[in-house]
């Protein structure tokens, strides 16, 4: 039973491949189409959709065969790391071009079987050269021009702009790859190029110029803050191309804070980044903020390379409030002692002050040698010193002093000169004793340090109505008595960043937009280049295609002279005229079937089946060219357009379709009677035009 089943399914199919039989011409060459200047694809289907989908498939494969076989050559020049990205990348580009070629392709034939649908289509591969040709040269173009200005930018220190121009290079790389191999395929010479430029190239220049960039904190580390407050010294990056030993502007900057929240910025023209943060520890009493490369529109296959570039800048928070101080000390004599303030800021800022000259609070502090003794040491006589550090804490709005404290050092060394070094060294101010002075005047400091809150509050407000937003945190920052005026520090500050930061995104995105109008704008340029070259391609290919046509028409029409002399010119006198006027008789000698076609009216398709004449005329014929009667005058306009005369009784040539049926004098194209002869393959046609007779010749494919 199972076998019989077996045996009635290929039954069915043997005879649905039977009754679907496809026409002749499927299958075989199409003459006028060789497959060295044609890419020739055959489709069948339930429709004359599917079926040229299917056609253009096949010439899809065979691009795609053409464009993988030479793009691998691109690829084998990749590095193992970065070899499947940029086959992506690659893979990618070669849809897009099988698509776009896609569009290039006509179809040349087509027909119906019953309920099958069979169609053959090409893509003229000398036309379709010429545009992309064009296509390349814009994409080398860009490439070359892109890649040589950024080594010259480098030269000259813009690596910021050096960079940039690497990034908008890289994606013309796979494009221009993809079709030139193409190209390659297609063309009998290669497009030749004065140097190999593949993205792996331009990863390695990326590479090198990225070696060289080093990020710097050069001022603002290791401060201490209250605890979310804003810190009251900016945090200082400093951008440098250490090849040349200069700082790189505009380079796009990201910090990372410790609860992961994001800000972006850009150095100065002089290669340097301001960051104002607050004193947010996640980890305890100490935080730290991440600086590091953001190229936002860098490339995927790069960025790996920028994470090593990197710095970090570190803070201490505490829950007291920060004071800040400005430092003035001398010596007896006047002389200002600036390595014993260097020594006592470092002692402030450990203690959890901070230390700057435009604090409204002034340490102003006077050494003095208080006592000098020689004392017998292992070596010899030594001379001990003992220094007083006498310190006033002064308002500098006021010019009042509300505290003070003395602290004293001992230095031992060989001479004066040195226990006096060692004495200043070991100079530092205890916290205690700070907190002592400052309790003592308590009340004063607050109400003058709380005044001076409310100073920075409106100079910062003043700021920001100039649009100056970076200036204006950074005088909030110092906002850090006052209970109100500390809260509304912070508010402004979340606000002004906010601001801040989405300036700078919108100008971003505005650059990026711009870059890439222009981008689009370079790509629609090269497009209109390519179809300009192309339909001048094309327009010289109809022409030589013409040429060709009628040189061959002309020696058919020769050879066919022979069989139009043995016929006897009545049998072809037509009944009606297919055109009178001269606009008319021009357009019916260039495509006669058409004019009788137009001349005939729409008639039900006979189903009865072929007599002994139709059969002859059933086939493909190639219109060879028409002769006037009464001159001997030939025209080959049309020359080697293909009339198809189907099994089912249609008919197509060019434009021109509908029914037919014959006897033995006469073809019926939609009604109207067009007198014929067969005479040895060649098809003759008779038509009046104007008056005149016409014989239109055809060759039997």
């Amino acid at each position: 039973m199972k076998n019989r089943y077996i045996a009635f399914l290929i039954g069915m199919v043997v005879s649905q491949v039977v009754l679907a039989q496809a026409p002749r011409w499927f299958g075989h060459d199409m003459p006028g189409y060789s497959t060295s200047n044609y890419y020739i694809g055959e489709g069948e289907g339930a429709s004359y959709s599917e079926a040229i989908s299917n056609a253009q498939a096949v010439v899809a494969s065979q691009i795609r065969v053409s464009i993988e076989s030479q793009v691998n050559t691109y690829i084998s020049e990749v590095s193992d790391n970065d070899r499947v990205e940029i086959k992506e990348s690659f893979e990618t580009e070669i849809n897009s071009t099988v698509d776009e070629t896609i569009q290039g392709i006509t179809m040349i034939k087509n027909e119906r079987i019953k309920k099958r649908y069979y169609v053959t289509v090409a893509l003229d591969k000398r036309k379709y050269l010429a545009g992309l040709r064009v296509e390349i040269n814009q994409l080398w173009s860009k490439i070359y021009n892109l890649i040589k200005d950024a080594r010259e930018l480098v030269n000259d220190g813009k690596i910021f702009t050096a960079l940039e121009n690497y990034t908008d290079a890289q994606p013309y790389v796979s494009p221009f790859y993809v079709k030139k191999s193409f190209y390659d395929a297609l063309a009998d010479r290669p497009y030749t190029i004065d140097e190999f430029i593949t993205v792996e190239g331009i990863i390695s220049e990326v590479r090198k110029l990225i070696n060289g960039i080093d990020l710097d904190v050069t001022a603002g580390n290791k401060q201490t803050g209250t605890s979310g407050a804003l810190l009251q010294k900016a945090i200082i990056v400093e951008s440098v191309y250490k090849k040349r030993d200069i700082n790189i502007p505009n380079l796009a900057l990201k910090v990372e804070y410790d609860d992961g929240a994001l800000e972006r910025l850009s150095t100065d023209d002089n290669g340097m980044a301001e960051i104002w943060t607050t004193a947010n520890c996640e980890n305890g009493k100490k935080g730290n903020i991440e600086i590091r490369l953001d190229l936002f529109k860098l490339p995927k296959l790069y960025k790996k390379y920028f994470m090593n570039v990197s710095t970090t800048a570190k803070f201490n928070c505490t829950n007291d409030v920060t004071v800040s101080f400005s430092l003035f000390v001398e010596d007896e004599n006047k002389n200002r002692l600036t390595k014993v303030e260097q020594k006592l800021a470092k002692s402030l800022e450990k203690i959890g002050y901070t230390v700057t000259d435009d604090a409204e609070l002034g340490l102003n502090g006077v050494v003095s040698i208080i006592e000098e003794n020689e004392v017998q040491g292992k070596s010899g006589l030594m001379v001990q010193i003992k220094a007083e550090l006498s310190v006033l804490l002064v308002t500098k709005s006021t010019e009042e002093t509300v505290g003070s404290f003395t602290q004293t050092f001992v230095g031992l060394g060989k001479n004066r000169k040195k226990s006096q070094e060692k004495a200043y060294n070991k100079m530092k101010i205890k916290k205690k004793t700070l907190a002592e002075a400052l309790s003592d005047s308590e009340e004063i400091l607050q109400k003058v340090l709380t005044k001076k809150s409310d100073e920075y509050l409106n100079e910062a407000k003043a700021l920001y109505n100039q649009t100056k937003i970076s200036k204006a945190i950074g005088v909030l920052a110092k906002v850090s008595f006052g209970e109100s005026q500390i809260s509304e520090s912070r508010e402004l500050i979340k606000k002004y960043k906010k601001e801040r930061d989405e300036y700078w995104a919108a100008k971003r995105k505005r650059e990026e937009e711009a870059k890439e109008k222009e981008r689009k704008k370079e790509l629609e340029l090269a497009r209109i280049e390519a179809e300009k070259a192309m339909a001048i391609a094309e327009s010289e290919a109809r022409e030589k295609e013409a040429e060709a046509r009628i040189a061959e028409a002309k020696a058919a029409m020769e050879k066919a002279k022979a069989d139009i002399a043995k016929i006897e010119k009545e049998k072809l006198q037509a009944e009606a005229s297919i055109a009178e006027s001269e606009a008319d008789a021009e357009r019916a000698r260039a495509d006669a079937i058409a004019a009788a076609s137009n001349k005939g009216q729409n008639v039900t398709k006979k189903s009865n089946p072929f007599n002994s004449n139709e059969k002859k005329l059933a086939n493909s014929w190639k219109y060879i060219g028409a002769m006037e009667l009464s001159s001997g005058l030939y025209y080959f306009e049309g020359s080697g357009r293909l009339l198809f005369i189907n099994d089912d009784r249609s008919f197509t040539e060019g434009s021109s379709s509908g029914s037919w049926s014959a006897d033995r004098d006469n073809i019926k194209v939609n009604g109207f009677a067009v007198p014929y002869v067969i005479e040895d393959g060649t098809l003759i046609l008779g038509f009046e035009i104007s008056g005149d007779m016409f014989l239109m010749v055809y060759e039997k494919l």
